[in-house]
């Protein structure tokens, strides 16, 4: 992947690499250790998919709760919700577990 503004990816040659006769594609976004980069550094593509996932898994929650009593609803959302927050923070923000608010 070629980093840089869009204007310079534009004006730039292509860029052709070949690893023992395998040509490399050149990509616009990767996926790394769970997080999407483009070759932007823009975020958008990352906080869609993240609103993505966690829309299903909120909705999820909304579907079950009429049949878990909020001592139970407590454990699925810190375990199953509250986790990708807590994963893409540490991961990417270098932060610690006491910095974030306990529920």
């Amino acid at each position: 992947m070629l980093i840089g503004s869009n204007h310079r990816i534009k004006h730039s040659p292509r860029l052709t690499l070949n690893l023992e006769n395998h040509l490399i594609d050149n990509v616009s976004s990767q996926i790394v250790m769970g997080i999407s980069i483009d070759n932007n550094l823009q975020w958008n593509s990352q906080i869609n998919n993240v609103c993505r996932k966690l829309n299903m898994k909120v909705n999820l929650l909304k579907r079950l709760s009429p049949f878990l009593t909020m001592d139970m609803q407590k454990p699925f959302y810190k375990s199953y919700i509250l986790s990708q927050f807590d994963y893409y923070c540490v991961v990417w923000a270098n932060g610690t577990k006491s910095d974030y608010i306990n529920i």
